[in-house]
């Protein structure tokens, strides 16, 4: 198991996590917690484990809705997690000798969001970053460039909110987006060609080139910030395409599109499919949703950046 260095709560997602892996430069807190992460108990586990059903025997990534409603994640010879059914106990268990970072890379955007929906929220699988004009936020499906493009920001002045999984809030003045861990996970290459040679970055696991690329506070927000708009990012599908191309989505073709990336995979009960619908409603009538399509080419990532930064500073039709 990755080794304890004391347990602190602290704030991630703006959620209050008890944890015994703590997340070098995030804000350590007094006072109550909302989920806990704890060594996980061999037994139990391996219990959990059973359950899984026999057709994913070959899968890499393995999970199970257990009888008494907690669910259990594994990674071939890499982690396995429990979330109790309570949904704010987390058990987390190494499978083979791992960096730490890489053990909380996957505990703080798969597991917790299993947690996260239980307690309430509803997580996107999205990128965002701060700009002086507000927040922008990248939706998309893995693969997609999310990291990549808001890394591009941040090597320019934007700090980064969060990286894979953003949460939303909102009051009488709009909506805000939490901060994420200090962290933005990255392939060799795009991470040297935008931070240089020296950045470093931890692997993910054996058998993938991603980094997890720790940023200075310099780089990061530490208080939610103000959502300025969402972007749905687009391939270009091969198209000749020298400059980005940014539409803005009617409320009505904003809410599938916007839909299709929060946790819809994750516990489907009635309340929570009701509280799922709501808040991408709100959403989408409250904060700008546009296309973002643009071709895959590392070269032009600055005229993306540009047309964002551009499409933020515009005044709204």
């Amino acid at each position: 198991m990755v080794p304890s260095r004391g347990v602190v709560v602290q704030s991630l997602y703006g959620v209050r996590v008890r944890t015994p892996w703590p997340v070098p430069g995030a804000p350590v807190i007094d006072g109550s917690w909302d989920v806990e992460f704890v060594e996980g108990n061999r037994d139990e586990l391996a219990a959990a484990a059973s359950c899984v059903p026999a057709t994913q025997s070959s899968n890499w990534a393995q999970s199970a809705a257990l009888p008494d409603g907690s669910q259990y994640r594994r990674w071939t010879d890499l982690f396995e997690f429990l979330v109790a059914a309570d949904a704010r106990h987390i058990q987390a268990r190494t499978l083979a000798p791992v960096d730490n970072e890489a053990l909380l890379a996957y505990l703080l955007v798969d597991a917790l969001s299993f947690s996260m929906v239980r307690l309430g929220w509803e997580p996107l699988h999205a990128t965002a970053v701060s700009t002086d004009r507000g927040v922008a936020g990248f939706l998309g499906n893995s693969g997609a460039g999310k990291s990549t493009l808001a890394a591009a920001f941040v090597q320019s002045g934007a700090r980064l909110v969060t990286d894979d999984m953003l949460i939303l809030t909102r009051d009488v003045s709009g909506w805000f987006a939490q901060p994420g861990p200090p962290r933005i996970k990255l392939y060799r290459e795009m991470a040297t060609r935008i931070f240089g040679a020296d950045a470093g970055g931890i692997p993910m696991n054996a058998v993938t080139e991603k980094l997890i690329m720790p940023l200075d506070v310099g780089r990061v927000m530490e208080m939610p910030a103000r959502v300025a708009a969402i972007y749905i990012l687009h391939d270009a599908d091969g198209r000749a395409m020298q400059e980005p191309i940014i539409q803005r989505l009617s409320p009505a073709d904003a809410f599938p599109a916007v839909l299709a990336h929060t946790a819809a995979h994750y516990p489907s009960e009635a309340d929570r499919l009701k509280r799922q619908l709501e808040f991408v409603a709100q959403l989408v009538t409250a904060v700008p949703v546009k296309t973002l399509s643009y071709a895959r080419d590392v070269n032009g990532l600055c005229r993306v950046r540009d047309s964002v930064m551009a499409d933020i500073q515009a005044p709204l039709d």
